[in-house]
């Protein structure tokens, strides 16, 4: 695989990563918040969901990508489903993380 086409999956990734942490930047913030308890705790855990859903993007690119020139007709696709993949991955993950303990928070709320 040529550097171009290696650097190209890479910044298709990180541009594909960006646009769905932005995307879900206030609303996960928000959810923090309320699960956290404070500021601080919240701050750090919206810090590290992003960087979550830039790495395993990434590192699913570069585990399973493979291309030979930048002029290939499959580049864009196969990045796209590794970067897909890696985001449906972290997403399940943080997601199912974040189900368990909004389950909790409202059995408390309920008082069980």
């Amino acid at each position: 695989m040529g550097i171009t086409t290696f650097l190209t999956a890479l910044g298709i990734s990180i541009a594909c990563s960006l646009l769905v942490s932005t995307f879900l930047s206030k609303p996960l913030h928000d959810l923090l918040d309320d699960l956290c308890g404070t500021e601080r705790r919240a701050r750090f855990w919206h810090h590290y969901t992003s960087v979550m859903l830039m790495v395993v993007p990434l590192l699913i690119v570069m585990m399973f990508f493979s291309g030979d020139s930048v002029f290939d007709p499959q580049l864009l696709r196969r990045t796209l489903l590794c970067v897909l993949s890696g985001q449906v991955i972290a997403l399940s993950s943080i997601g199912l993380k974040l189900a368990g303990f909004i389950r909790k928070d409202a059995q408390v709320a309920q008082g069980e």
